[in-house]
């Protein structure tokens, strides 16, 4: 069997594969300071454009859709320097939507839809990408004061914006804050990117030829163990609900378990220690999942709460914002994340320790078959000859 030192290695190099490239990093990143520019010079207002979501968090990892791995989505922010009051949430829209639309730049390449903007682009080095475009206005003063009021971290609240969102068939405000939240994985994360900064930054600029020096890798770019373990349950969560009916957990929710565990141990925690950390303490809470014990026990010292008969996770740049929300509308959500938190677990942990084949066949049902083909070759697999009557691999239902 082989080691599983070696194994974890293995799987390291599947996320990597599926991470965006120093080369795809910097034409998105053009891309996006072009759009920007663009949007300054044919609108009539001030506004500032910043990426939120894995690419603000360096936590990239190509989405699995229709049973294939598909374009890489980029989220950005388009904050205008107006106060919601001054402007409604359509009058926004609007504005961003007929900037984007009229020119010949990007008309072709926008999809509108009720959440945001997206312009596409074209394939470039085997992997096309998109921009998803939110629009947000400043939030008001009133309301960041009533935040404060709630939150443990006041110094989050003042990037606290306002984004539209469809009610019916109109649209209305609602409070966002994915700088405040950036700011708070950052606190976290960065102890983390500092211990080891110098060797990955060596490894990444040995392995590519897009930097001239050291020096030029961008911050985007690094990666902690605190990122690693994200973009692990990502994929991981991607696979394992591209079948069912369940809405998958959202990343943020991924985010913030991962990080408040981390918050806990030292910078020079590995990435599968973290893993297995996250993994159990997340399971500890699945324990108080029986209905019967609802409101009976306060969890509010573990990472996923329970808070007044409710599940709760706290977007800690929000107090409004409890990011479990969909659990308490429906509790086959939270029956079926803890769930596959359970098989994340057997998947990526657990079977460290199984036999070479099955290792094999778990990693494939966990990260994709196609992308271990072509990261291990036919490593691990059982060159014994097998029977026609058995199962070539052992496949899971979810």
């Amino acid at each position: 069997m082989i080691r599983k030192s070696e194994r974890q290695k293995d799987i390291l190099r599947v996320i990597e594969s599926l991470d965006i490239t120093p080369s795809m990093y910097k034409n998105a990143d053009e891309k996006y300071h072009a759009l920007a520019k663009y949007l300054s010079e044919h609108t009539n207002v001030t506004l500032d454009m910043y990426a939120q979501g894995s690419f603000a968090f360096g936590t990239v990892v190509r989405p699995y859709k229709n049973d294939k791995d598909g374009a890489y989505d980029l989220d950005f922010i388009c904050e205008v320097d107006i106060e919601k009051g001054n402007i409604t949430a359509e009058q926004l829209r609007d504005c961003i939507e007929d900037a984007i639309s009229e020119g010949e730049l990007y008309g072709g390449k926008l999809e509108v839809s009720d959440q945001c903007f997206t312009i596409h682009y074209a394939d470039e080095g085997g992997a096309s990408f998109s921009i998803d475009i939110v629009p947000a206005a400043h939030e008001s003063e009133m309301k960041k004061k009533l935040l404060k009021e709630k939150s443990s971290r006041r110094d989050l609240i003042d990037t606290a914006i306002a984004i539209p969102m469809k009610d019916s068939n109109n649209y209305k405000w609602r409070t966002n804050n994915p700088k405040g939240f950036a700011k708070w994985f950052r606190e976290i994360n960065e102890p983390y990117k500092a211990y080891i900064r110098t060797e990955f930054r060596k490894s990444l600029f040995e392995s590519t030829d897009i930097y001239d020096k050291i020096e030029d890798i961008p911050e985007g770019m690094e990666r902690s163990a605190v990122q690693r373990v994200i973009q692990l349950l990502k994929r991981h969560r991607d696979l394992y609900y591209s079948h069912l009916k369940e809405d998958k957990p959202i990343s943020a929710i991924i985010n913030v378990l991962v990080a408040e565990v981390a918050s806990s141990l030292h910078p020079s925690t590995d990435i599968f220690t973290l893993l297995e950390a996250v993994l159990n303490e997340i399971n500890e809470s699945s324990k108080f999942y029986n209905d019967r014990i609802k409101g009976e026990i306060l969890l509010e010292n573990r990472a996923v709460a329970r808070k007044n008969r409710e599940w709760y996770i706290e977007n800690p740049a929000n107090p409004e914002d409890n990011l479990a929300d969909a659990w308490n509308k429906s509790e086959d959500i939270a029956k079926g994340f803890f769930k596959w938190v359970s098989v994340a677990k057997k998947d990526l942990i657990d079977s460290m320790d199984k036999p070479d084949d099955e290792f094999r066949a778990l990693s494939e049902s966990a990260l994709g078959q196609d992308i271990i083909k072509s990261a291990w070759g036919d490593k691990y697999e059982d060159k014994a000859p097998t029977p026609i009557s058995a199962s070539s691999k052992p496949w899971r239902c979810y």
